[in-house]
C-alpha cells in the first residue's frame, strides 16, 4: 500500500483533531515527508495544556498557535503502525523531548508508550518506509 503526505494527513487528523468545529484540538494539518521522518505542521489549541508543563512560555501564548511536530513512522510487532515524534516546537519555541509525552497524554491523545502515536492503517503491517515521495506500507509475512 502506497500513501502521499494528503492522506497521511488525513489519517493523522482522523487521529489527533479530538473532536469537530471550534472544540478540535489540532486542525489545519499539513504533512512533508523526509526520508524516513514525517514533519506535521498545524494549529493547536493550546488552551488545554496545564500551564506547567509549558512554564513561563505558558504567559505569552494565545489559545490556538502554530505546532510543528516531527518524528519516524514504524511498525510494531503486532502489526500496528505508529509515529515516534521527537520534535515538537509551539510557535517557534521547542519543546524538550523529555516534555512531549506529557503533552501527549495532557491533550487526551491517543499515544503509546512515550510520545509514540498509532496512526489507523489496517493491522498487519510489516515494515513502513517514508521517503520524500511517499509512504510505501508492507504487509507482515504470513507466519
Amino acid at each position: 500500500m502506497d500513501l502521499t503526505a494528503a492522506q497521511l494527513a488525513a489519517l493523522i487528523e482522523q487521529e489527533l483533531a479530538g473532536g469537530r468545529g471550534p472544540n478540535r484540538v489540532l486542525d489545519s494539518i499539513a504533512v512533508a515527508l523526509g526520508d524516513q521522518h514525517v514533519r506535521v505542521r498545524g494549529s493547536l489549541d493550546v488552551s488545554m495544556l496545564p500551564r506547567r508543563l509549558l512554564g513561563p512560555l505558558a504567559q505569552g501564548l494565545a489559545r490556538r498557535e502554530p505546532v510543528v511536530a516531527g518524528g519516524t513512522l514504524s511498525a510494531q510487532p503486532d502489526g500496528r503502525v505508529v509515529w515516534t515524534i521527537d520534535e515538537l516546537r509551539i510557535r517557534e519555541f521547542p519543546v524538550p523531548r523529555s516534555v512531549i509525552p506529557a503533552i501527549l497524554r495532557a491533550m487526551s491523545l491517543p499515544a503509546g508508550n512515550g510520545a509514540a502515536v498509532p496512526i489507523p492503517l489496517p493491522a498487519g503491517v510489516g515494515d513502513v518506509r517514508v521517503s520524500p515521495a511517499g509512504i510505501r506500507v508492507y504487509r507482515a509475512a504470513p507466519r
